[in-house]
């Protein structure tokens, strides 16, 4: 089974983008280059930027997260928090996919 592993995370990553990005920040707040981080840490998967950003922008818009700006210094970070909304999303992909799992 340990074979399979890293194939099935990589898969995971590239068709659930969303969800995984919901589910990292669901943990506590983090922003864009601490989930790309966390993905590659986690899953093996490098994942650019520019295709973070774009869905973070969407995730917000849906009202699935949040964003704040803090200063680290003098720097500027975007700081991403989730919603009950988003919370909500990841509780029914979670549903949806352990039933398929399970054959329910």
């Amino acid at each position: 089974m340990s074979s399979y592993t890293s194939f099935l995370k990589s898969r995971l990553i590239k068709g659930f983008k969303e969800v995984i990005i919901l589910k990292i920040i669901s943990e506590g707040d983090v922003w864009g280059y601490n989930i790309v981080s966390k993905i590659k840490k986690r899953y093996g998967v490098k994942i650019s930027p520019s295709i973070i950003y774009p869905i973070l922008s969407e995730l917000e818009s849906k009202g699935m997260i949040k964003s704040r700006i803090e200063f680290v210094g003098r720097r500027r970070r975007k700081v991403y928090s989730i919603t009950e909304e988003g919370l909500k999303l990841v509780e029914a992909y979670r549903n949806v996919l352990k039933a398929e799992i399970e054959g329910s």
